[in-house]
């Protein structure tokens, strides 16, 4: 990140104790991800990615008398869910700060748009919004804001997003391939499995990347969420012998500093065998808990996904259907307030 940007979470982390982050989407799943698994050292809370009023209200009493920075990401302002948790947090920080309230916002907005527009009236310090899809943006100024903020090494974690030598490229292209091949082999779901609950996040972020990138035109896979040993006493009986739509990729995580390490370790590769005996098509990927390792996953799926999606024959970067429900809620909003 440029110096501007690291002295302006530098002066977060002093002048505050914690800041709320409004998004939803890419605006947020891969810096959640990356927080939720890697040590942090300040506390930074994701709201604005549903309408639970209840949740909003259980976060600001816990955090309202604390010095609370509000961080709003969003590329043109207009999803439903930032609105309506800007709308919100606003009164909050009305009565709390009094007139000066935006001083303590910032906001990730593109150079255009009603979040734009609002910052510019108010005043509020802004940071521009890559022209880059939510999904795709974890590895830039989106995503690695939150994170520094949060404590994360973006560095480490650039370092290991731009690790590109021709083993990575192999990698990623034989990814996309295998991924590819299991499609055609009829495989329609994708087991995304995570082997700790503080990754789970993260296989969030990467259910977002595939889902929202490959299907269309009736094409593609659906992406099951699931952490490993927990689900395997849910679903461990239909992926060994339910009906065979399945294919698997596993995120082996290796946390030596949990006592428990090893007996999961043991456990994921017992998985492994057992699924690819039962003939499901397993690829998984050993990491260290780490933002280089991190990172090199996070750029190798970003890449992957493109791949995967000209394989299918369908645009990675475009979100049509998203339009249609988007369109009823507008539709139904205008009727209400006509």
């Amino acid at each position: 990140m440029e110096p501007k940007i690291k002295a302006m979470v530098a002066a977060i982390r002093r002048d505050y104790d914690v800041m709320f982050v409004i998004g939803i989407g890419g605006s947020y799943a891969g810096s959640k991800a990356a927080i939720e698994l890697l040590p942090t050292d300040f506390p930074v809370v994701f709201i604005g990615h549903g309408y639970e009023a209840n949740d909003m209200d259980r976060l600001w009493a816990q955090y309202q008398d604390q010095r609370i920075k509000l961080c709003i990401i969003s590329k043109s302002g207009q999803t439903f869910e930032v609105v309506a948790a800007l709308q919100y947090m606003e009164a909050k920080f009305r009565a709390k700060y009094g007139k000066d309230f935006t001083r303590h916002m910032i906001a990730i907005t593109g150079a255009e748009g009603k979040l734009r527009t609002y910052a510019e009236q108010h005043q509020i310090e802004t940071i521009l919004h890559p022209d880059v899809g939510g999904r795709y943006s974890v590895l830039t100024i989106v995503g690695l804001f939150p994170m520094a903020v949060a404590g994360i090494d973006t560095d480490a974690l650039l370092k290991g997003a731009n690790f590109n030598k021709s083993q990575e490229q192999h990698l990623i292209k034989q990814y996309a391939e295998a991924r590819y091949a299991a499609y055609q082999d009829g495989k329609r779901v994708e087991v995304m499995a995570v082997s700790m609950a503080a990754a789970q996040q993260f296989a969030d972020w990467y259910q977002q990347l595939f889902g929202e990138s490959e299907g269309k035109d009736h094409k593609g896979m659906w992406t099951s969420v699931l952490v490993y040993s927990r689900d395997l006493h849910s679903m461990g009986q239909f992926i060994q012998q339910g009906t065979p739509i399945i294919c698997e990729t596993i995120i082996n995580i290796k946390d030596p500093g949990n006592q428990l390490d090893k007996m999961n370790q043991i456990c994921v590769t017992a998985v492994a065998k057992a699924h690819q005996a039962a003939g499901v098509p397993v690829i998984k990927f050993d990491l260290e808990r780490t933002a280089y390792d991190l990172g090199r996953l996070f750029n190798l799926f970003l890449e992957a996904c493109v791949l995967y999606c000209n394989h299918l024959g369908v645009n990675a970067f475009n979100q049509p259907g998203v339009e249609t429900y988007k369109k009823e809620m507008r539709n139904l909003l205008n009727e209400k307030n006509n």
